[in-house]
């Protein structure tokens, strides 16, 4: 029976009063029904609490369905209790048989409850902040990685908690305990660590490169490669735009970040990096069709210079009424993928009128915060992790190839592309839900016996980017932070696809705990093939693009009038190594993405490498069971021509084969 705190007034709508509040459950039910992936919703209030009950073709958690609601809803809104169901009952006249929807479970719903002391609600402000979603739906139940967390993101809270709670984090920790309830009694239970900040060093008329930028600035200076670390970015504006407003917004950026206003150059035979107080800056400012746009952004993409500062280009392109392309270039020596989301969210924020605190940190302090690290030995730790890790013989791939390769890197490149459907991608998330792992370890353990079965290795050593920023004062820093990991893992042909991906899980969590040893310094470490055609330690690369908000500091802000989106994605036709997979889940579908060297495939090796990729999907969330060694990688009309050729076989004589 309802009470003073909810009333029933409209047998019809189901109209209800909750908290003073006067709420129409078809609203949710209708916003529930957005979602791709729900077939069913019902909405209704029991016990002074809002219900949900929903069919879905994918297993959601609360969790989930509560961030989804909450981006549109207000908070009174989102339902105390969520059911999945097999179906939704009905009358005998197909009408939803309210009376005969189960009663909710708390153990089943997962019913919300707030934080209930300091230390949660520090840790929702925290988890909020990283996830960029609202306080108000975090429950202490609430799940990190059912929420948007992946391993990217687990890294910033590990360093946004070392840094809050004087303690040390360890990403494994986070993985073990995904809850501000379970994190919380850890926190509890741990030994106070002073937390050590990144200092400012002393001016100086030059400072030390870091070992990325080293490596950056050698192989950009040995002139081949063109506009291979180039990092393009083409945003579509859509309202009024006075010229002279993104210029002045980019000159305060330059002022704010100093790689934007950083050269390099030899100096007694060493690298080092110039920080310059002012810097000649002017964007260029055409007109354009929209037909015109493509010959116009590969022409605005060309080689920097090193020892000339600013290491950016800007341009502005009217394309029509209250429609202009704004185009940004940056050498990757002084930016990475992170330090592009910092600059995006940063200009709409200055655009918007908002001011910005000052950075405390600049990359010249981490280059010398770093390099003294090393120094010191307070790194020794992951190098010994790395040696262990890539101890003994590193077999070469041997990818079979289309064309011999050439003896010197060329890093031309070309793009193949597929996309997942909504169902094999509802699979997947299932299977990586069900076996606790990130999408990003499930499509790389994917990605792994895809390279054995078709290589015949089982022993696979893959590059994998990492963010680099796991030190809490990095986080809205520009510059090159990103470094690669050196991935070993053993698909081998007897293991369950199930038993090899709690092993990546495993390894990695543990080389994500260990990312910030540099490989410029594992390479060195380690014998291995100095062969100019190859890379010293791996030949292929994966990665997953994320979003990763938490990596700026400024909360994402909207420029009224105005709507700002991504145009294009220039692909640079680059290639820096044999063939890189990125994957990036968007819309309930997931999107693959090989880049690959021309010089050694051709376009249709890579589409049937992609078609092999998608098998695998579907053997493994068929049966996680599955041997690796009985996943074949045979498209259904090479099985058909094959048995066609041993039928013709079969039907000539005998004698025929006489010699």
């Amino acid at each position: 029976m309802p009470d003073g705190n909810i009333e029933f007034f409209g047998r019809i709508d189901h109209q209800v009063k909750i908290r003073g509040f006067r709420i129409e459950p078809g609203e949710i039910e209708s916003k529930l029904l957005e979602h791709d992936n729900i077939k069913d919703a019902v909405v209704v209030a029991r016990d002074r609490q809002l219900c949900a009950y929903i069919t879905a073709g994918i297993r959601f958690s609360v969790a989930e369905l509560r961030e989804y609601l909450s981006r549109e809803l207000p908070e009174y809104m989102i339902p105390s209790y969520f059911m999945q169901l097999e179906r939704i009952p009905l009358s005998p006249g197909g009408k939803v048989d309210r009376a005969s929807l189960p009663l909710p479970d708390v153990n089943i719903s997962e019913k919300y409850i707030g934080p209930r002391d300091e230390l949660e609600k520090k840790l929702v402000d925290i988890w909020s902040g990283v996830l960029e979603i609202k306080k108000d739906i975090l429950g202490i139940d609430s799940n990190f990685f059912d929420l948007g967390g992946h391993s990217l993101r687990a890294t910033v809270l590990a360093a946004k908690l070392n840094k809050t709670f004087n303690v040390k984090m360890e990403l494994g920790k986070i993985f073990k305990n995904s809850t501000i309830r379970k994190l919380s009694q850890y926190i509890k239970g741990m030994n106070i660590k002073r937390f050590v900040p990144v200092e400012p060093v002393e001016k100086k008329e030059y400072y030390a490169l870091s070992p990325a930028q080293k490596s950056l600035y050698i192989q950009q200076q040995m002139g081949t490669a063109g506009t291979a670390y180039n990092v393009p970015v083409f945003l579509e504006l859509q309202g009024p735009v006075a010229a002279s407003k993104p210029e002045a917004v980019f000159r305060q950026l330059i002022r704010r970040h100093e790689g934007l206003r950083t050269s390099f150059q030899m100096i007694a035979g060493e690298p080092v990096q110039r920080i310059h107080e002012e810097v000649v800056f002017k964007p260029v400012y055409s007109e354009s069709t929209e037909e015109e746009m493509e010959t116009l952004i590969r022409g605005f993409v060309t080689p920097f210079s090193l020892d000339k500062a600013p290491l950016m280009r800007v341009g502005l392109v009217r394309i029509g009424e209250e429609r202009y392309i704004l185009m940004v270039d940056l050498n990757h020596i002084i930016a990475d993928g992170s330090s592009v989301r910092i600059l995006d969210r940063e200009f709409v924020a200055l655009y918007a009128g908002l001011s910005l605190t000052k950075i405390r940190i600049q990359y010249k302090d981490f280059s010398q915060w770093q390099n003294r690290l090393y120094e010191s030995g307070e790194i020794k730790k992951q190098e010994i992790y790395w040696l262990k890790e890539l101890a003994g013989e590193i077999p070469p791939l041997d990818l079979p190839l289309d064309y011999p390769r050439p003896a010197q890197w060329s890093f031309k490149g070309r793009v193949a592309e597929l996309w997942l459907d909504k169902g094999e991608t509802g699979a997947l998330q299932t299977l990586a839900s069900g076996e606790n792992a990130t999408m990003f370890m499930l499509l790389f353990a994917i990605y792994n016996v895809f390279l054995s079965r078709i290589s015949g290795r089982e022993d696979i050593v893959v590059g994998v980017g990492v963010a680099g920023r796991g030190h809490a004062d990095l986080q809205g820093t520009l510059g090159m932070f990103i470094n690669m990991l050196a991935m070993r893992n053993y698909p081998k042909s007897d293991k369950s696809f199930k038993e090899f991906l709690k092993e990546v899980k495993d390894r990695t969590i543990k080389a994500f705990e260990n990312q910030d040893y540099p490989l410029e310094k594992l390479v060195e470490k380690i014998a291995v093939n100095r062969n100019t055609g190859k890379k010293p330690l791996f030949d292929v690369d994966f990665g997953m693009d994320i979003e990763l908000g938490a990596a700026s500091e400024i909360p994402r802000v909207d420029i009224p009038g105005m709507k700002v989106k991504l145009y294009a994605e220039k692909d640079n036709e680059i290639s820096n190594s044999d063939f890189f997979l990125r994957a990036r889940e968007t819309g309930g579908s997931i999107h693959l993405r090989f880049q690959y060297c021309v010089e050694l495939f051709k376009p249709k090796t890579m589409e049937n490498y992609l078609d092999y990729y998608r098998m695998i999907v579907k053997y493994i969330t068929g049966n996680k069971e599955i041997r690796i060694g009985d996943i074949e990688l045979v498209k259904e009309e090479e099985k058909s021509k094959m048995r066609s050729l041993v039928k013709k076989i079969k039907e000539i004589p005998q004698a025929d084969f006489d010699i």
